[in-house]
C-alpha cells in the first residue's frame, strides 16, 4: 500500500513537470511580434503650424522594398534609368501630435515606428509660438532615442521633408547625420541632440539654441550639358529660444561665439586677420577650454569669460610672415585672439539684446548664488540680462608650423 502512494506521488509530479514544460513552450517566442510589414519606419518628423490651431505634421518613412533599387534600372523598379526614392512622405493636419500620429496610422495604415527616426525639424512659425508643446510627444515616447537631432527650419519644415533633394542614394535623414558631422569637424556650428536640448530646457538660467536648416537653390550641369536645377539642404546657423519659443536667428560670426563660450572650438580654423580684405593665414584649433565666472556687484553682473586655445599653423599665404621667428608667430596669436574676442563679443551682445541667455551666464549666478538666483530668476532676462558686462580673456598658443616653417616660394 505505501509503495502504491509513493508510486502515485511520483506520477503526479512527473504529470505536473510535463504540464510546465509544455505550457513553457507554448508561452515562449516572440507572442507579440510585429511583422516588418506591418511597421512604418519613421526616419523624419516635420512639425508646422496649420491654419487652424493644430499642427501639421510630416512623417518621412522608409520603403523597404525599394532599398535596393533607389538608383533605378538594375533594381528593376526605375525603368530607364529613372531614380526611385527609398522614402515617402505623408503630411497630416492634426489637433496635435498624438493626434497626427494616429491619423497617420489610419491613413497608413502601419504603425509608426520611432525608434528609427534620426531628425526632428520645427517649422519656424511653430518655433516661434512654442516648441515645448509639440515635443513633448516625443519626451513620453519609449522607443524615441535621445540622441535624434533636432533642427528649426527657415521657412516651412513640410518644405525641407518634400522640396529638399538629399545627397545621391541618401535618404535626407542620411544626408542631414553628414552635414551634422562635418559642422562638428570644423567647429561652426553646434549641432543638438533631444537629450541635449531637453536637458537645456529643464536647467535654470540658460536658454537653449537649435540648429538652423534652411533649402537653397543648387545649379548642375549634366553630362548632356544642359543645367540642372533643385533645393539642397544647408546648416550655417544657429536659432536661440527664449523661455521654449524662438526669438532669432544667429549670424555665422554670432553662432562660432556660441561655439567659443562652450569650450567645443577644437577642429575649428581661423582665418587672421578678421577685418583685411585678403586673409593671410589660417590656423587650425586642436584645443579649447573656456571658463565662466560671474562676479556680483551693486549695480548688476560681471561676468569673465576665459578662453585659452591651442593649435597650429594651417596656412600662410603671406611672404613677409616668417613663423621661425618669434615675433611672427606672437603677431598670428595676437591675431587669432582678436578674432576670437570679437566673435565672442557678438554673441554676449545678441543674448542681451534678445534677453535670451543661451550662453547661460544665468547658470553660473545659480550654480554659485542659488539664493540671489531664486529673488532674480523672474526678471533676469528682461531686467539684468540686458545689462550685463562682460570681461573676455583670450589666449592662443601656437605649438606647430605643420610640416615646414615657410610659406611655399618660387625658386628665381
Amino acid at each position: 500500500m505505501k509503495r502504491q502512494l509513493v508510486s502515485r506521488r511520483m506520477a503526479k509530479r512527473i504529470y505536473l513537470f510535463l504540464i510546465i514544460i509544455l505550457l513553457a513552450g507554448m508561452c515562449s517566442g516572440c507572442w507579440d511580434r510585429v511583422e516588418i510589414e506591418q511597421l512604418s519606419y519613421v526616419t523624419a518628423v516635420g512639425i508646422d503650424s496649420a491654419d487652424s490651431d493644430g499642427v501639421l505634421v510630416t512623417f518621412q518613412t522608409v520603403i523597404p522594398r525599394m532599398l535596393g533599387k533607389s538608383q533605378g534600372g538594375g533594381g528593376g523598379g526605375g525603368g530607364g534609368g529613372v531614380p526611385v526614392k527609398p522614402y515617402a512622405n505623408y503630411s497630416v493636419r492634426a489637433r496635435n501630435v498624438s493626434d497626427a500620429v494616429r491619423m497617420f496610422e489610419l491613413k497608413n495604415p502601419r504603425s509608426a515606428m520611432f525608434k528609427t527616426t534620426t531628425v526632428i525639424i520645427m517649422g519656424e512659425d511653430e518655433a516661434r509660438k512654442n516648441m515645448l508643446p509639440p515635443l513633448d510627444f516625443f519626451t513620453r515616447k519609449p522607443m524615441m532615442r535621445r540622441s535624434v537631432w533636432v533642427l528649426v527650419a527657415k521657412g516651412r519644415a513640410e518644405d525641407i521633408l518634400l522640396k529638399g533633394e538629399p545627397d545621391p542614394g541618401n535618404f535626407p535623414a542620411q544626408t542631414f547625420r553628414s552635414m551634422f558631422q562635418r559642422r562638428q569637424e570644423v567647429s561652426v556650428i553646434l549641432p543638438v541632440n533631444f537629450g541635449q536640448f531637453l536637458s537645456k530646457v529643464e536647467r535654470a538660467g540658460i536658454d537653449p539654441f537649435i540648429t538652423a536648416i534652411k533649402l537653397v537653390p543648387e545649379v548642375s550641369r549634366a553630362a548632356d550639358g544642359t543645367q540642372e536645377e533643385k533645393q539642397t539642404f544647408e546648416i550655417s546657423s544657429m536659432g536661440v529660444l527664449k523661455l521654449g519659443s524662438l526669438v532669432s536667428f544667429l549670424e555665422l560670426s554670432e553662432s562660432r561665439g556660441v561655439v567659443w563660450v562652450e569650450g567645443r572650438a577644437a577642429g575649428g580654423t581661423v582665418t587672421v586677420p578678421v577685418n583685411a580684405e585678403k586673409p593671410w593665414a589660417s590656423l587650425l584649433v586642436s584645443s579649447e577650454r573656456s571658463k565662466i565666472t560671474p562676479i556680483i556687484t551693486e549695480d548688476g553682473f560681471i561676468f569673465n569669460i576665459e578662453i585659452k586655445v591651442e593649435g597650429y599653423v594651417s596656412s600662410v599665404e603671406k611672404e613677409d610672415i616668417d613663423i621661425n621667428k618669434p615675433e611672427d608667430m606672437r603677431l598670428l596669436e595676437q591675431e587669432e585672439e582678436k578674432a576670437i574676442y570679437q566673435e565672442v563679443m557678438a554673441a554676449v551682445n545678441k543674448s542681451r539684446e534678445l534677453h535670451s541667455d543661451f550662453l547661460g551666464l544665468g547658470e553660473k549666478i545659480y550654480e554659485t548664488n542659488p539664493k540671489l538666483w531664486k529673488e532674480i530668476n523672474q526678471t533676469w532676462r528682461d531686467e539684468w540680462l540686458p545689462n550685463v558686462q562682460a570681461e573676455i580673456t583670450v589666449s592662443c598658443k601656437l605649438t606647430r608650423t605643420g610640416l615646414t616653417a615657410e610659406p611655399v616660394k618660387p625658386i628665381p
